[in-house]
């Protein structure tokens, strides 16, 4: 999806009461029972070296307001998949029992500390003591079991889960602050997963009452910097300052946080320029540009891809000349030329050109309208039913409405029209995303690959995920790729899962099953009294990320000069 109003679907990879309570630590604990060493991906010299950055003078009060690209449908982490807007909101209300540091490693955030045995199949999850949500329920082992079978049993989510974990007794508590998690099979980077969704926690009280009254699903009650107070949805969300936070080191200094959706990103852009907000984010080039040219404050970030997804089960993109027509027929200089403008790197592949990850060699083979021809020739000769005047019959479909996402479809039409004849399919993004998910579309556009963990990006790829439902969007089956995504969750080592994930790529390339027009760039402005948002750390130190894919941290901001 690429409109003003897109969500990214992933699980993230891989959710009119004013709820007042809130707690701190327990006061019945006098001891702080003993943890083992907090575990990360990050290599040990680094994390025994952490330091904590020096404190800096902040301003207590005021009210934050954002501009966010679209309105998200909930704000329930154990139902629905979370969008940018949603993980950004999320991530204040509940925070994650993983985060992500400046190196793009995993580190223990809410929780204390992971361990695994040598197989990784089994992790041993250790929780902070004295973390209470907002309605003074106690994080503990039976909460964090709570809310991952919640997340398993949701019709949905379950779907990105089914085959993450163990089918039996995936989740057994050791004590009071100890969770074993079975995986499904060995994975080393299990716990990079808690960065999502799956890893932001609801109170156990608000989960059981969710149950007798379902209007409490807009307003979840985490263990977060901030508490939800107000949700009028497609005007306003309000949050407020959590005063009995879990963190003793800092606390947030902002009042009050509001997101207002607003879906036309030049919209946003002028918002903030007028001062009417004082943050966004935006991820389309015009906009891009106005706020490139201003005097905001900016936070860029590129690890995301805009694509275009061909469906694998309906005609005609179910043949694999077709979509090598489609590739060899896309016109990487007019889309280079009217939509990025330079603005933003093309793509060929996975992973953006500064990952690890990358595989430079990988090239679509675009711009060979020569190519093109004779595919669809032969195509059209074998398959006549799905061919009119010598060119196949397709439909492009995108969310909207959206003047960005008009301008690309005018590009790509315009590309393929000497091959295919083209219709544009509208739809508004829930309809649009439901369409995807049930294979209902030919070709779709697709805003994709947004995790710094790449095995996250699994589920979208495997042979499991290819059900009537399905989150492998492609629907795409291959035994042999499946190998490889085993095996490169199977082992911790670096170079060894660089490998084979450049060979997962050069599968994925020669299926043909995307066509990847950009690295999509998500832009973050604030205005110049916005400090502190990228002071945000764990308690032992270790520099958090403060921006991802367009969702920003806001428990180290303040306000300057109010």
């Amino acid at each position: 999806m690429s409109s003003a109003k897109r969500k990214i679907c992933v699980a993230s990879g891989f959710v009119a009461l004013v709820l007042s309570a809130c707690g701190g630590s327990d006061p019945n604990s006098d001891a702080t029972p003993a943890v083992p060493s907090s575990v990360s991906n990050v290599d040990s010299e680094s994390a025994t070296t952490s330091i904590p950055p020096e404190p800096v003078a902040s301003i207590t009060g005021g009210t934050l307001r954002f501009a966010t690209e679209a309105e998200t449908a909930s704000l329930n982490p154990t139902s629905s998949p979370f969008d940018p807007v949603a993980e950004m909101i999320g991530a204040a209300i509940f925070d994650t029992l993983s985060a992500w540091d400046k190196e793009d490693n995993w580190v223990p955030n809410l929780a204390q500390g992971w361990t695994s045995d040598s197989t990784f199949e089994t992790w041993t999850l250790t929780l902070r003591p004295g973390v209470a949500f907002h309605d003074g329920t106690m994080l503990d082992a039976d909460a964090v079991i709570a809310n991952l079978e919640a997340q398993q049993a949701s019709a949905l989510l379950g779907l990105f889960y089914a085959n993450l974990f163990a089918q039996d007794a995936p989740f057994t508590k050791i004590d009071e602050l100890t969770v074993e998690i079975r995986s499904n099979g060995p994975n080393s980077q299990l716990p990079a997963y808690f960065t999502t969704q799956l890893g932001m926690m609801a109170s156990p009280a608000w989960l059981a009452a969710l149950a007798e009254n379902p209007e409490l699903e807009q307003l979840p009650v985490g263990a977060g910097p901030f508490e939800i107070v107000e949700r009028s949805q497609d005007t306003v969300t309000k949050l407020v300052r959590n005063e009995s936070w879990w963190r003793d080191d800092i606390s947030p200094n902002i009042d009050a946080l509001e997101f207002f959706p607003t879906a036309e990103p030049d919209r946003r852009a002028a918002q903030v320029l007028a001062g009417d907000v004082e943050m966004t984010h935006v991820s389309e080039v015009p906009a891009i540009e106005q706020l490139r040219a201003s005097d905001r404050v900016i936070n860029e970030e590129n690890e995301e891809n805009l694509v275009i997804i061909f469906n694998a089960q309906r005609a005609p993109f179910d043949d694999l000349r077709v979509r090598q027509a489609a590739t060899a027929a896309f016109s990487r200089d007019a889309y280079t030329e009217f939509v990025s403008r330079g603005v933003v790197n093309p793509s060929d592949s996975l992973f953006n050109q500064d990952s690890p990850f990358h595989v430079a060699s990988i090239e679509q083979g675009t711009s060979d309208p020569a190519r093109a021809a004779g595919l669809v020739a032969d195509y059209c000769a074998d398959v006549s039913e799905s061919c009119t005047d010598g060119r196949i019959n397709i439909e492009l479909q995108h969310s909207g409405p959206s003047t960005a996402m008009e301008d690309i479809f005018a590009v790509v039409a315009d590309s393929w029209g000497a091959h295919f004849n083209v219709t544009q399919q509208t739809l508004p993004q829930d309809e649009h995303i439901n369409e995807v998910l049930f294979g209902l579309f030919d070709a779709s556009t697709w805003r994709f690959h947004g995790f710094l963990e790449p095995e996250l990006e699994s589920v979208f790829f495997s042979c499991e995920s290819v059900q009537a439902i399905s989150i492998n969007f492609a629907r795409n089956c291959n035994e042999h790729r499946d190998g490889l995504l085993v095996a490169q969750r199977s082992t911790d080592d670096h170079a060894e899962r660089v490998e084979l994930w450049a060979e997962i790529q050069q599968d994925l390339h020669e299926s043909h099953h995307y066509l990847h027009l950009e690295e999509n760039v998500w832009l973050t402005a604030s205005s110049p009294n916005v400090q502190g948002l990228c002071d945000v750390t764990t308690p032992e130190g270790v520099e958090l990320r403060c921006v991802m894919n367009g969702a920003s941290r806001f428990s180290t901001a303040w306000l300057d000069g109010r």
